[in-house]
């Protein structure tokens, strides 16, 4: 193939501007056929396909009709490098609109005779049945509203809009969050097993470090959930932090090592099991080698008598 240095590109464009405009659409075309038919890409548009399929012939397992899959979306992607593993994510919508994480993932093996190994289903089954109906009544704006009241920081100017699609609003309020505020539809899950349709707000709370995301009903203004994404690490409070689960409070276990293989090694360390400093205290450990991972203790790698070195490595 005959290499175009930008000098002989300028002279094809002086003399004849037809050829330079079809020599530009068949360079685009080069391109983009690289692009759709390299191999990565084939592969995992041949393992997106098998994916989708997979979830198709699996759907009677989990009580899905095909109306219950015909609206998936790919949310993302991806082939790992060390194994060639291909792993497919899909969103569950209804009507265009997204199911509050209902989410399935799907993995699949490289090579021409690839086939999915594992996957998960977090659809719902009976959408028809378990969405209901209600009237769009609150509006993006709206919710936001909702959400000041809610929170209690008053809003006195007006949201400004940075981007709008069919099913998305970011607005720009500065007095409610420190970042852009994007209020999604979505159905919401209830603890009845319904879906309601709802605005997804994500507050980025400028008095302190939440990260709010609250559910508001676009019928009548009420709000289904709200989380605070944050979590909080108070050290000075240990009994009530959320730092410490009682549950990990394991009691010591006893190392077992033979008088032959001791070396004397004394360490003072946190014990296994103990997780943390808040979890349990110090304490003085005497021969912690394990007899089958190191049969002449910590310090002696020969067997013959003295240690080759005293500190840990």
């Amino acid at each position: 193939m005959m290499n175009l240095n930008e000098k002989d590109f300028t002279t094809i464009q002086d003399e004849n501007p037809f050829t330079q405009k079809r020599l530009t659409k068949q360079i685009l075309l080069s391109c983009l056929c690289l692009f759709f038919f390299s191999p990565a890409v084939f592969a995992q548009q041949s393992a997106q396909v098998l994916a989708r399929e997979h979830l198709l012939e699996r759907s009677i397992q989990f009580e899905q009709s095909p109306s219950d899959l015909s609206d998936l979306v790919i949310s993302d992607s991806y082939t790992t490098q060390h194994n060639g593993v291909t792993h497919v994510y899909f969103k569950q919508r209804y009507d265009g609109v997204e199911i509050f994480n209902a989410l399935s993932g799907v993995h699949v093996s490289k090579g021409t005779e690839a086939k999915v190994f594992f996957s998960t289903n977090r659809f719902y089954n009976n959408l028809s049945e378990r969405v209901e109906s209600s009237a769009r009544r609150i509006q993006a704006f709206d919710a936001l509203q909702v959400v000041s009241r809610d929170l209690g920081i008053p809003i006195t100017k007006t949201p400004q809009v940075v981007s709008r699609t069919t099913n998305k609003t970011v607005f720009e309020v500065a007095e409610l969050s420190n970042s852009p505020v994007p209020a999604e539809l979505t159905y919401w899950p209830t603890t009845k097993g319904k879906l309601r349709l709802a605005w997804n707000v994500r507050i980025d709370d400028p008095r302190s470090a939440a990260w709010w995301q609250l559910f508001i009903d676009v019928e009548n203004g009420q709000v289904l959930d709200k989380k605070d994404g944050t979590i909080y690490c108070t050290f000075e409070d240990t009994p009530l932090g959320v730092c410490l689960d009682t549950e990990h409070l394991h009691t010591q276990q006893q190392s077992i090592i033979s008088e032959e293989i001791a070396d004397g090694a004394a360490y003072n360390v946190f014990p296994i099991p103990v997780e943390s400093p808040i979890h349990g205290e110090r304490e003085m450990v005497m021969n912690p080698a394990d007899p089958i991972a190191s049969p002449f203790g910590w310090h002696d790698t020969n067997g013959q008598d003295g240690p080759e070195f005293t500190i840990t490595r």
